[in-house]
């Protein structure tokens, strides 16, 4: 096996400013007395999810992908040099398959692309949770991998500000301040990145080449405000923003000068939620938020294949939930949820003289019922009933259960079937060579888990996590090729994913160490490899705490991914 190391960043400068400001908000995880884990995801308690802290991690916050490769099962792809597209893969699942959430806000669209994690904003984020496994029961459509949450700082935070340098012209500026207490306050972030981009790399030739018109520029801010009402009412809204402008290199055989992208997304939020009706006994939470986002690509000179030279998109969407629990009784917690969406998009291709328009309204009824048989045993039943315009209602199940046999060992099991409707592009999509098919069915499968965990006291503080897991894609949806000349959307395949994650985390006194494997066997049912997905992966950190010093420092090893569905194209270990 081939081991490439590779520069990240050559400097770094950090300031920090600390400022003393009180204020708490109620946190809203699902607490468990007794020997339960606290830490659960609140719409799927079944669902091994892994929580990172930022305030934990010591590399700069100049993005989340680093951050989410510490996550079991998860593998972040990116595309060029620090702060260029990075897209998350969650325990071999494609990355328009996970479901990503700004704490509330759905970013994950209909229109079928990846969420690019260099976008999404880092100043005023607390932690990140990540759910492996199929969540289309809790999440609905896109969530056959997984979900991966940002959470906002629930409290008012410390003033802080970071920036840093780096290869390839890199430079980053993020910071976050809040002011307020526990009543009513307001919470402010701001970001800057930009690189230039241009590395040297080895063409398919082995010729030495430099990677131009490579280069990036980004602005990103969040405002966060919450209040909290007559009685236990709380009112909480926010507003994001991200513009994004990036060279656009193309191909190592057709490299392009000229061509350009700029991409502008604004989300909002308002949050309405109620812990203590009927004397404590129930709970209600409402959310509306919206997504808009535009994205134009543009060249001055004709483009290879006749593709166009100008391109634009646009969409926008909104989103509604009314939820209840109730947790009047010792044995049982029943919770309902009711949720809308409405989509709308528009694509613009100069050359290929196309103008598109779609819309898409979906709803959903969700319930779950959390049984306590005894102090170390709850199930949890999930079901969906997810509707939408142009097809059949679909109903997704799921089960799962954990069992506390002693102190600080925890097991759990879980069982669901999983779906995605297909994408805008995928049934509308037409451009030179490639189309989609308005014929598709949606995505289908089902997925189950087995995972242990086990803590230790004595020699510091061991954590020791072992999972075992099988995705069944029933109904995958690619697009493939049916001549030489034309490409297009086709949901005649299935796939079989399995594999085993485990990890080791340890600290001590000062230093810490944090180990995590992952072994998966991604195979369609003709016996071929998926692209983009190693059988071994290893991703391990170490470090040291000592007089206000931090000294870490981390290794990436992974194992030959083939780079096309038919394992022609490799890249090495």
């Amino acid at each position: 096996m081939k081991l490439r190391w590779a520069l990240g960043q050559a400097a770094l400068v950090i300031l920090t400013v600390q400022s003393e400001v009180q204020g708490s908000e109620p946190d809203e995880e699902i607490i468990v007395t007794g020997t339960r884990e606290a830490r659960r995801d609140q719409r799927d308690p079944a669902a091994p999810m892994d929580t990172l802290k930022l305030s934990e991690d010591p590399r700069m916050k100049d993005g989340v992908g680093r951050i989410l490769d510490r996550a079991l099962g998860a593998r972040v792809q990116r595309n060029g040099s620090l702060g260029r597209r990075e897209v998350l893969q969650l325990r071999g699942a494609g990355a328009h398959q996970v479901a990503v959430f700004l704490d509330d806000i759905k970013l994950t669209t209909d229109r079928g692309d990846a969420v690019d994690l260099s976008t999404l904003p880092t100043g005023c984020i607390d932690e990140i949770q990540v759910l492996r496994g199929s969540a289309g029961a809790a999440y609905g459509s896109g969530a056959q991998g997984g979900v991966l949450r940002l959470n906002l700082a629930r409290s008012v935070p410390a003033t802080h500000v970071e920036t840093g340098v780096g290869a390839f012209g890199h430079f980053h500026g993020v910071g976050c301040t809040g002011v307020g207490h526990e009543d009513m306050n307001l919470l402010v972030s701001a970001g800057f990145n930009q690189g230039e981009g241009d590395f040297q790399y080895r063409d398919l030739n082995n010729r030495q080449r430099v990677r131009r018109n490579n280069q990036h520029q980004r602005v990103t801010g969040l405002l966060r405000g919450t209040m909290k009402m007559s009685g236990a009412g709380r009112l909480a809204t926010y507003i994001d923003v991200v513009h994004d402008g990036r060279g656009e290199p193309g191909s190592s055989e057709f490299p392009s000068a000229n061509a350009r992208s700029e991409q502008f997304r604004s989300t909002a939020n308002l949050t309405w939620r109620n812990h203590h009706l009927a004397q404590g006994r129930a709970s209600t939470r409402m959310t509306v938020s919206s997504v808009n986002r535009r994205y134009r690509f543009d060249d001055s000179r004709p483009a290879f294949g006749q593709s166009a030279q100008f391109f634009e998109m646009q969409d926008s969407s909104i989103d509604a939930r009314l939820s209840g629990t109730w947790e009047a009784w010792p044995l049982i917690r029943p919770e309902v949820a009711f949720e809308g969406r409405a989509q709308t998009a528009e694509t613009n291709a100069e050359q290929a003289r196309n103008v598109r328009r779609e819309n898409r309204l979906s709803g959903a009824a969700f319930t779950q019922i959390n049984f306590f048989p005894t102090t170390t045993v709850d199930i949890n039943l999930l079901g969906r009933l997810d509707a939408r315009d142009g097809r059949d209602p679909v109903f997704i199940p799921k089960i799962g259960t954990r069992w506390t046999p002693a102190e600080r060992l925890n097991i759990s099991l879980s069982l669901g079937r999983s779906f995605r409707d297909p994408s805008f592009d995928e049934l509308y999509f037409q451009g030179a060579g490639i189309s989609g098919d308005p014929n598709l069915a949606p995505e289908t499968g089902w997925a189950g888990d087995a995972s242990v965990s086990r803590e230790f006291r004595g020699l510091g503080r061991w954590r020791i996590q072992l999972s075992g897991y099988l995705n069944r894609f029933e109904r995958l949806i690619l697009f493939v090729p049916i001549d030489a000349y034309r490409i297009r959307a086709s949901d005649d395949f299935s796939a079989t994913i399995w594999g085993v994650e485990t990890a080791v985390r340890v600290r001590w006194t000062g230093p810490w160490l944090e180990v995590n494997y992952h072994f998966q066997d991604p195979r369609d049912d003709q016996g071929r490899r998926l692209p983009f997905r190693p059988e071994h992966r290893v991703v391990s950190r170490l470090g040291w705490r000592w007089a206000g010093v931090h000294i870490h420092g981390g290794a990436t090893i992974q194992s030959q991914v083939n780079s096309d569905r038919f394992g022609h194209r490799t890249l090495p270990a």
